[in-house]
């Protein structure tokens, strides 16, 4: 085994397997069903900051784009003047040249790992993997809510994927608009993709997949609308309270003492 096979297994595989062993275990019933929404939930929250971090990456990416194009032309041959502006243009704006590609670092792996929990790791092939303070698991009971078998494909689990990510792509908020540019034809493109091409791959391949792995895109899409729900209102308020204070600068400036 690599040394990076051996890293994933224990910093990212492993906890997660046993994370939803642990919550099988103390939730009534032991239902692998609650303990796999459980689990889902605590990866969304354990994710919140490196999510936070893209998301506004996103929302104000094609405004920092338009002012990096406008340092550009005027540092055009001043190379150095121009890492300097693009710099501290970065840091206005509370973010770095990689701060779309830093957070997905850390949840690309994380994604994965769900996946194969709940892809192999349900029937519990290796129990050794099982940390020794939790009660011993020879295998989940696979029977969700006491409906579906977790091990099979089901169709109803595999519509409801696809559904939830297009309702997760159809509310998530936009980014500001750039007319006529080639960053707001690109936005409105990958748009489109999301809310209708990648929810019909998604629930084509769910067909063909244990409904654990589809349970688990449900869930983490629902999970997804609600984080970003609060997202978007963060931002805004965060946005309203700056144009506010701006709005008070401007007009303190424009009324001299006295007046």
């Amino acid at each position: 085994m690599s040394i990076l096979s051996t890293l994933y297994t224990e910093i990212i595989y492993r906890p997660l397997l046993n994370g939803l062993a642990f919550f099988y275990s103390v939730i009534p019933y032991h239902d692998i069903g609650l303990a796999a929404l459980v689990l889902v939930v605590a990866v969304r929250l354990l994710l919140h900051r490196s999510i936070v971090q893209s998301t506004r990456a996103q929302y104000v990416m094609p405004e920092l784009q338009a002012k990096l194009k406008e340092i550009q032309a005027k540092y055009k041959d001043k190379r150095e003047e121009q890492a300097k502006a693009t710099m501290a243009l970065y840091r206005s704006y509370g973010m770095h040249p990689f701060s779309f590609l830093t957070p997905l670092l850390v949840q690309i792996p994380v994604f994965i790992g769900i996946y194969q929990v709940f892809s192999k790791g349900i029937a519990v092939n290796d129990p050794s993997l099982i940390y020794s303070f939790l009660p011993a698991i020879d295998a989940f009971n696979p029977i969700a809510f006491g409906l579906i078998n977790f091990t099979e494909p089901n169709v109803v689990m595999a519509l409801a994927a696809g559904i939830s990510q297009f309702l997760q792509t159809y509310l998530a908020p936009r980014p500001p608009e750039m007319p006529g540019t080639k960053t707001d034809d690109f936005g409105r493109m990958m748009r489109w993709q999301g809310m209708y091409v990648i929810p019909i791959v998604f629930t084509v391949i769910a067909f063909g997949l244990p409904s654990a792995i589809a349970f688990s895109w449900t869930a983490f899409n629902l999970a997804a609308i609600v984080q970003q729900t609060w997202i978007h209102r963060r931002f805004s308020y965060e946005r309203n309270r700056s144009s506010r204070a701006s709005g008070a600068d401007s007009q303190h400036d424009g009324n001299p003492r006295g007046h």
